[in-house]
């Protein structure tokens, strides 16, 4: 025996079905652009030192991001970075250790320019070494 469908609930799967391609098409249209690859990488310590090195994005999911700092100069530091990009700010948070064996946490606000070669934006370290530092980050194609 054939069971009847009805029309109301045929036409109301139509509905949700094109509302949610819907949806998805302007998500797509207006997902905000990431920065991708590496960038150079300018830490300005307030009162110390200037620090260089590279930013590398690994990975994008949605609008977070996985990636690293490696800083070569005038000390090495390695830094794992995560964060999230809404609109245009890039908001890192990570962890450190440095090769003077000082570690601790990295976080950073970051605007990223329109044609995402840049960033800036200020930082700030809790070392346990030398208690709380900011300053200025710029990342640089």
């Amino acid at each position: 025996m054939r069971t009847a469908v009805s029309r109301p609930t045929s036409l109301f799967g139509v509905v949700v079905l094109s509302i949610l391609s819907a949806c998805a098409t302007f998500r797509g249209a207006s997902a905000t652009p990431h920065m991708t690859g590496s960038y150079a990488a300018k830490l300005q310590v307030s009162g110390r030192s200037t620090y260089v090195g590279t930013f590398s994005i690994a990975e994008w999911v949605s609008d977070s991001l996985r990636g690293s700092l490696r800083l070569v100069s005038p000390l090495a530091v390695d830094v794992v970075v995560g964060g999230r990009q809404i609109r245009d700010t890039l908001r890192l948070n990570g962890t450190y250790s440095a090769a003077n064996g000082c570690t601790g946490t990295f976080a950073a606000p970051l605007v990223v320019s329109t044609d995402l070669a840049a960033a800036t934006g200020p930082f700030t370290l809790v070392d346990k070494c030398a208690g709380t530092l900011t300053g200025q980050m710029e990342l640089k194609r």
